[in-house]
């Protein structure tokens, strides 16, 4: 009877749940490896990694989850996508494509820019009471928390690339800087273009002297903004309304703060001076080159007028 009792005892227990026995796998886990990252557990159960790879990357004394994560991409070992869905099934998230999100200056002023370098988010959308943002570490709860108190709404986060955040982060939040010193410089435009001619070379190191014409700090502001946001082309198209501003980064093509109309005729003969155009030429297409230095890197530009 006693036998009997004991075999219906042991019937009686339960397995172990999904949670409770990945609490025991990873307490198992950091008595291996005391020092693994919680991303390096979550990456090892999801089969993205094994115990001798972390136990190499830690012997280089890698500690934390960013540091990990960009180790084990640079090396080829795990892919971003792999380690964002790991993240997202652990964290009970979602994943977004940045580029399938319409970008509204409405949506941009939910999160101010100081907050959003800062918690390395970018809005996605919003209700009544709710917002929703990108994040690149989910785990980092510490940061929805901080934001739910400063925005005063519920904050749920999406799964997405660091490099995608980044870049949005840099062209609508940094990006304001063009907007703001295309308000900031003055009206008073010469019109005489011989006074660009002694501009050889394109200096950002000195873009920001107040002593140059308004038309030659935007040319050189336009430039800056290009190599920040790792754009490969720059497209300048007057229209009847103004003059059209698009950069083109990772294969499209993507509108940039534009000068007033009346500064058309002036940045356009600025260019072709600093190519080394014909500025009497209007009838045919063009083609020339300009030297830009930035800091430490020369870079050298074809420019093809049409």
């Amino acid at each position: 009877m006693e036998i009997q009792k004991k075999e219906e005892a042991q019937k009686t227990v339960s397995k172990p749940s999904e949670s409770e026995r990945k609490y025991f796998h990873r307490k198992e886990m950091g008595k291996k490896f005391p020092n693994t990252p919680q991303l390096g557990l979550i990456l090892e159960e999801a089969g993205l990694i094994n115990e001798e790879m972390i136990h190499n990357i830690l012997s280089n004394n890698t500690e934390s989850a960013a540091t990990l994560k960009r180790s084990l991409i640079s090396q080829g070992l795990v892919r971003e996508d792999d380690i964002l869905d790991a993240l997202a099934r652990e964290m009970g998230m979602e994943k977004v494509d940045m580029n399938e999100i319409e970008i509204t200056p409405q949506l941009i002023e939910l999160i101010d820019k100081r907050t959003a370098l800062k918690y390395h988010v970018f809005p996605i959308k919003q209700t009544a009471d709710t917002i929703w943002v990108a994040l690149s570490d989910p785990l980092n709860i510490q940061a929805t928390d901080d934001l739910q108190r400063i925005l005063g709404k519920k904050v749920i986060g999406l799964v997405a690339p660091e490099d995608e955040i980044k870049k949005r982060i840099k062209r609508y939040y940094e990006g304001d800087e063009v907007s703001q010193m295309l308000d900031n410089l003055t009206d008073d435009l010469t019109g005489d273009v011989n006074a660009f001619k002694n501009y050889e070379t394109v200096d950002l190191q000195n873009a920001s002297d107040i002593d140059q014409p308004p038309v030659v700090k935007f040319v050189d502001l336009m430039f800056k903004q290009a190599v920040h946001e790792r754009a490969s082309d720059i497209h300048i198209e007057p229209t009847r309304q103004g003059l059209a501003l698009r950069f083109r980064i990772d294969g499209r093509l993507h509108d940039v703060p534009s000068p007033p109309k009346r500064w058309q005729n002036a940045i356009i003969s600025r260019l072709k001076v600093l190519s080394g155009m014909d500025l009497a030429e209007k009838r045919i297409p063009l083609d020339g080159r300009i030297k830009l230095n930035l800091g430490d890197k020369k870079l050298d530009l074809r420019v093809s007028s049409i």
